[in-house]
Protein backbone atom coordinates (compact mmCIF):
# COMPACT_ATOMS: atom_id res chain seq x y z
CA UNK A 1 0.00 0.00 0.00
CA UNK A 2 1.35 3.38 -0.98
CA UNK A 3 1.50 5.63 2.06
CA UNK A 4 -0.41 8.82 1.33
CA UNK A 5 0.37 12.23 2.79
CA UNK A 6 -2.28 12.02 5.54
CA UNK A 7 -0.90 8.73 6.82
CA UNK A 8 2.60 10.20 6.84
CA UNK A 9 1.27 13.11 8.90
CA UNK A 10 -0.49 10.76 11.32
CA UNK A 11 2.70 8.71 11.74
CA UNK A 12 4.42 11.99 12.68
CA UNK A 13 1.57 12.70 15.13
CA UNK A 14 2.31 9.30 16.65
CA UNK A 15 5.79 10.69 17.40
CA UNK A 16 4.21 13.68 19.25
CA UNK A 17 4.56 16.08 16.30
CA UNK A 18 2.11 18.90 17.09
CA UNK A 19 2.68 20.61 13.75
CA UNK A 20 1.60 17.47 11.89
CA UNK A 21 -1.44 17.23 14.16
CA UNK A 22 -2.32 20.86 13.45
CA UNK A 23 -1.99 20.23 9.71
CA UNK A 24 -4.46 17.33 9.92
CA UNK A 25 -6.78 19.42 12.07
CA UNK A 26 -6.72 22.35 9.63
CA UNK A 27 -7.35 20.00 6.72
CA UNK A 28 -10.19 17.97 8.23
CA UNK A 29 -11.92 20.01 10.98
CA UNK A 30 -14.45 21.53 8.57
CA UNK A 31 -14.97 18.16 6.86
CA UNK A 32 -15.89 16.53 10.19
CA UNK A 33 -17.99 19.57 11.19
CA UNK A 34 -19.99 19.34 7.98
CA UNK A 35 -20.43 15.60 8.56
CA UNK A 36 -22.05 16.31 11.95
CA UNK A 37 -24.20 19.11 10.58
CA UNK A 38 -25.46 16.75 7.90
CA UNK A 39 -26.39 14.32 10.67
CA UNK A 40 -28.57 17.06 12.18
CA UNK A 41 -26.25 18.65 14.76
CA UNK A 42 -26.40 22.36 15.42
CA UNK A 43 -23.29 24.31 14.40
CA UNK A 44 -22.09 24.85 17.99
CA UNK A 45 -22.59 21.18 18.80
CA UNK A 46 -20.81 20.05 15.66
CA UNK A 47 -17.85 22.29 16.55
CA UNK A 48 -17.72 20.72 20.02
CA UNK A 49 -17.84 17.26 18.46
CA UNK A 50 -15.00 18.15 16.09
CA UNK A 51 -12.88 19.15 19.09
CA UNK A 52 -13.71 15.86 20.81
CA UNK A 53 -12.85 13.81 17.72
CA UNK A 54 -9.44 15.42 17.42
CA UNK A 55 -8.87 15.06 21.17
CA UNK A 56 -9.57 11.35 20.73
CA UNK A 57 -7.14 11.15 17.83
CA UNK A 58 -4.45 12.87 19.89
CA UNK A 59 -5.06 10.66 22.96
CA UNK A 60 -4.99 7.51 20.83
CA UNK A 61 -2.03 8.55 18.68
CA UNK A 62 0.34 5.92 20.08
CA UNK A 63 -2.09 3.15 19.12
CA UNK A 64 -2.52 4.36 15.54
CA UNK A 65 -1.73 1.81 12.82
CA UNK A 66 -2.07 2.71 9.13
CA UNK A 67 -4.40 -0.13 8.16
CA UNK A 68 -6.58 2.04 5.92
CA UNK A 69 -6.75 5.57 4.59
CA UNK A 70 -6.55 8.26 7.26
CA UNK A 71 -10.05 9.46 6.35
CA UNK A 72 -11.42 5.98 7.12
CA UNK A 73 -9.81 6.15 10.56
CA UNK A 74 -11.08 9.71 11.06
CA UNK A 75 -14.67 8.94 10.13
CA UNK A 76 -14.76 5.80 12.27
CA UNK A 77 -13.89 7.93 15.26
CA UNK A 78 -16.37 10.66 14.24
CA UNK A 79 -19.15 8.12 13.70
CA UNK A 80 -18.49 6.34 16.99
CA UNK A 81 -18.49 9.61 18.88
CA UNK A 82 -21.78 10.66 17.30
CA UNK A 83 -23.38 7.30 18.15
CA UNK A 84 -22.16 7.55 21.75
CA UNK A 85 -23.62 11.04 22.08
CA UNK A 86 -26.95 9.94 20.61
CA UNK A 87 -27.14 7.04 23.07
CA UNK A 88 -26.40 9.35 25.98
CA UNK A 89 -29.09 11.78 24.83
CA UNK A 90 -31.59 8.93 24.75
CA UNK A 91 -30.68 7.96 28.32
CA UNK A 92 -30.93 11.46 29.81
CA UNK A 93 -33.76 11.25 32.34
CA UNK A 94 -34.84 14.88 32.13
CA UNK A 95 -35.68 14.50 28.44
CA UNK A 96 -37.43 11.15 28.80
CA UNK A 97 -39.43 12.18 31.84
CA UNK A 98 -40.84 15.13 29.92
CA UNK A 99 -41.58 12.96 26.89
CA UNK A 100 -43.12 10.09 28.83
CA UNK A 101 -45.58 12.41 30.56
CA UNK A 102 -47.01 13.81 27.34
CA UNK A 103 -48.37 12.68 24.02
CA UNK A 104 -45.11 13.49 22.25
CA UNK A 105 -44.40 9.84 21.49
CA UNK A 106 -47.54 9.68 19.39
CA UNK A 107 -46.37 12.50 17.14
CA UNK A 108 -44.83 11.66 13.81
CA UNK A 109 -41.11 10.81 14.17
CA UNK A 110 -41.26 11.71 17.90
CA UNK A 111 -40.84 15.41 17.13
CA UNK A 112 -41.18 17.25 20.46
CA UNK A 113 -43.78 19.93 20.95
CA UNK A 114 -42.28 23.44 20.68
CA UNK A 115 -42.65 24.21 24.41
CA UNK A 116 -41.07 20.88 25.42
CA UNK A 117 -38.23 21.43 22.95
CA UNK A 118 -37.71 24.92 24.38
CA UNK A 119 -37.55 23.53 27.93
CA UNK A 120 -35.20 20.76 26.84
CA UNK A 121 -32.94 23.20 24.96
CA UNK A 122 -32.92 25.59 27.90
CA UNK A 123 -32.09 22.80 30.35
CA UNK A 124 -29.37 21.43 28.05
CA UNK A 125 -27.92 24.92 27.77
CA UNK A 126 -27.99 25.32 31.55
CA UNK A 127 -26.30 21.93 32.04
CA UNK A 128 -23.54 22.81 29.55
CA UNK A 129 -23.16 26.23 31.15
CA UNK A 130 -22.86 24.61 34.59
CA UNK A 131 -20.26 22.15 33.32
CA UNK A 132 -18.27 25.05 31.87
CA UNK A 133 -18.28 26.72 35.30
CA UNK A 134 -16.57 23.74 36.92
CA UNK A 135 -12.86 24.05 37.64
CA UNK A 136 -10.73 22.53 34.89
CA UNK A 137 -9.73 19.39 36.80
CA UNK A 138 -13.36 18.61 37.71
CA UNK A 139 -14.72 19.48 34.28
CA UNK A 140 -12.13 17.30 32.56
CA UNK A 141 -12.97 14.24 34.67
CA UNK A 142 -16.72 14.86 34.37
CA UNK A 143 -16.63 15.30 30.59
CA UNK A 144 -14.40 12.25 30.08
CA UNK A 145 -16.70 10.11 32.20
CA UNK A 146 -20.14 11.41 31.26
CA UNK A 147 -19.58 12.57 27.69
CA UNK A 148 -16.73 10.34 26.57
CA UNK A 149 -18.01 7.29 28.40
CA UNK A 150 -14.53 6.52 29.73
CA UNK A 151 -14.15 4.32 32.78
CA UNK A 152 -12.43 5.76 35.84
CA UNK A 153 -9.32 3.65 35.30
CA UNK A 154 -9.07 4.96 31.70
CA UNK A 155 -9.39 8.54 32.92
CA UNK A 156 -6.72 7.87 35.54
CA UNK A 157 -4.42 6.57 32.81
CA UNK A 158 -5.10 9.49 30.46
CA UNK A 159 -4.61 12.11 33.19
CA UNK A 160 -1.83 10.17 34.93
CA UNK A 161 -3.49 10.43 38.35
CA UNK A 162 -4.60 7.75 40.84
CA UNK A 163 -8.06 6.23 40.35
CA UNK A 164 -9.04 7.50 43.82
CA UNK A 165 -8.36 11.06 42.65
CA UNK A 166 -10.60 10.48 39.61
CA UNK A 167 -13.42 9.23 41.88
CA UNK A 168 -12.98 12.17 44.24
CA UNK A 169 -13.00 14.73 41.42
CA UNK A 170 -16.05 13.09 39.83
CA UNK A 171 -17.90 13.16 43.14
CA UNK A 172 -17.05 16.84 43.63
CA UNK A 173 -18.08 17.68 40.05
CA UNK A 174 -21.44 15.91 40.44
CA UNK A 175 -22.08 17.66 43.77
CA UNK A 176 -21.29 21.08 42.28
CA UNK A 177 -23.48 20.41 39.24
CA UNK A 178 -26.39 19.22 41.41
CA UNK A 179 -26.12 22.43 43.46
CA UNK A 180 -26.04 24.66 40.37
CA UNK A 181 -28.86 22.84 38.63
CA UNK A 182 -31.09 22.60 41.71
CA UNK A 183 -30.84 26.39 42.05
CA UNK A 184 -31.83 26.72 38.40
CA UNK A 185 -34.79 24.33 38.84
CA UNK A 186 -35.95 26.27 41.91
CA UNK A 187 -35.70 29.57 40.01
CA UNK A 188 -37.68 28.29 37.03
CA UNK A 189 -40.34 26.69 39.21
CA UNK A 190 -40.81 30.01 41.07
CA UNK A 191 -41.08 31.87 37.75
CA UNK A 192 -43.96 29.73 36.50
Amino acid sequence: MKIDEDIKLMLRVKEDDLQAFDTLYQKYASVVGNFYMRLGCQQETSQDYVQEVFMRIWRARYNYRPLAKFTTYLFQIAKNYWINQREKQKRRPQVHSIESNSHIQQQEENTPLPDVKMLTDELSHKILESIQQLGDKYRLVFVMSEFEGLKYREIAEILDIPIGTVKSRMSTAEKKLREKLSKYVEETSHDS
